[in-house]
C-alpha cells in the first residue's frame, strides 16, 4: 500500500485555491491510486464529468499527487514508481505560490534506459499562478504566470543550457568552467554566476532582460554577441532593435514575491498585468484613461477587484465583475 506523507495533505488543505472542493479529498487520492470502490469510482467520475471547474481541481490534486511521490517518497516508493534516477533529480520544489493551484506540466522521460544526464524536463505554469523551484546547479528560477520553461534533470557538457518562454527570475549558481545559457525567442543570454529577471512573452513583440547584479552577455542566435549588461541596466528588444537603459522600477521584480508593483505605470499596462496575473479579461470602455499612469503596490491575494478600487480613487472610473463570462468591464 501506498502512504503519502503529511506533507501533501498540508499542502493541498493550505493552497489559496479560487474555489474548494466539493468531494472529498480522501476519496480522491483513493481513486488516484486505484484503491477506490466501484461505488466510488461511478460517484467520482461523475463529479469530475459534471463541470469543467471540477476536471481541473481533479488535474491539480493528481499532479500534486505525482510531485509528492518524486519528492517525498522513500526509496521502495521510487522503485515502484520506476524512477530510480530522481534520487538527484535536477528539480526540488521549494515552494508554491500563495494562489498554486499547482495546475502545471511536468514532463520527465521516466526510463531506466536513458542516462541521467540526458534527461529534460519541461514545465508550463498556468494564467494567474507562478513557481519557485531549484536546478541541479544550484541555481533558483522563479516562474511567473503563463511561462514555459525547459531545462535538464542534470546539467552536462560544457555548459548549463534552459529556455524560457514568458517571465523568469534567475539567481545563477556561479560556475567558471560553466557558463550559464537562457534561450529566448532568437536569442540568448549567456552568464557565470549573476541575478536577473527575463520577460519574453510570446505575442507581446517585445523581450526585457534586467540585470539586477553581476554580468550577462546578449548574444543573437547565429551567435554573433550584442553587448554586455552590467548592474542595473536593462535591456528592451523588439522589431525596432535594442533599447539599453536603467532598471525603472526595481520593485516589478516582486512578482516572485506575490506582490504586484506599479509605478507612474501607464493603465493600459495595467491591463496587461492585471490579465495576466488574474486570469481574468478587462474590457476597457473609458479609453480615456488607456494613458493615465498610476502607482500603487498590491498583494495578489487580494484580488483583482481589490486592485481596482484603489486604482479607482485616484482617476475615477467604475467596473462591472462578470463571474460567468470572467470579464471585467471598466468604464
Amino acid at each position: 500500500m501506498i502512504y503519502l506523507p503529511q506533507s501533501f495533505y498540508y499542502l493541498w488543505y493550505n493552497l489559496n485555491l479560487s474555489y474548494y472542493m466539493l468531494m472529498d479529498t480522501k476519496k480522491l487520492i483513493r481513486y488516484i491510486k486505484g484503491g477506490a470502490s466501484e461505488i466510488e469510482k461511478t460517484k467520482i467520475i461523475d463529479w469530475i464529468e459534471s463541470d469543467p471547474k471540477n476536471m481541473k481541481e481533479f488535474m491539480a490534486l493528481r499532479k500534486l499527487y505525482d510531485i509528492t511521490l518524486w519528492n517525498n517518497a522513500d526509496d521502495n516508493l521510487k522503485h515502484r514508481v520506476n524512477i530510480p534516477f530522481m534520487k538527484n533529480a535536477g528539480i526540488a520544489i521549494l515552494k508554491y505560490a500563495a494562489v498554486f493551484t499547482l495546475a502545471f506540466f511536468i514532463v520527465s522521460i521516466l526510463s531506466t534506459d536513458v542516462d541521467e544526464k540526458e534527461l529534460f524536463s519541461s514545465i508550463e505554469i498556468p494564467v494567474g499562478q507562478h513557481a519557485h523551484l531549484k536546478l541541479s546547479d544550484g541555481s533558483k528560477v522563479w516562474l511567473n504566470s503563463h511561462s514555459k520553461f525547459e531545462f535538464q534533470e542534470c546539467f552536462s557538457g560544457n555548459t548549463r543550457k534552459v529556455k524560457l518562454e514568458g517571465e523568469g527570475y534567475f539567481e545563477v549558481a556561479k560556475d567558471l568552467e560553466r557558463p550559464f545559457i537562457v534561450e529566448l525567442n532568437g536569442y540568448e543570454i549567456k552568464v557565470l554566476g549573476t541575478t536577473f529577471n527575463v520577460n519574453t512573452y510570446p505575442g507581446s513583440g517585445q523581450t526585457t532582460v534586467s540585470l539586477i547584479e553581476g554580468a550577462v552577455e546578449l548574444i543573437k542566435g547565429d551567435g554573433q554577441k550584442l553587448f554586455t549588461l552590467k548592474t542595473n541596466d536593462e535591456a528592451i528588444i523588439n522589431q525596432n532593435g535594442v533599447e539599453l537603459r536603467q532598471i525603472q522600477n526595481p520593485d516589478q521584480f516582486l512578482w516572485r514575491k506575490g506582490l504586484i508593483v506599479f509605478k507612474n505605470t501607464p493603465f493600459d499596462e495595467i491591463v496587461k498585468t492585471l490579465e495576466q496575473a488574474f486570469d481574468v479579461t478587462l474590457k476597457v470602455e473609458k479609453k480615456e484613461i488607456m494613458d493615465v499612469e498610476f502607482t500603487g503596490k498590491f498583494r495578489r491575494t487580494d484580488g483583482v477587484s481589490h486592485v481596482l478600487k484603489v486604482l479607482s480613487i485616484s482617476n475615477e472610473f467604475e467596473f462591472d465583475v462578470d463571474k460567468e463570462q470572467n470579464i471585467i468591464i471598466i468604464e
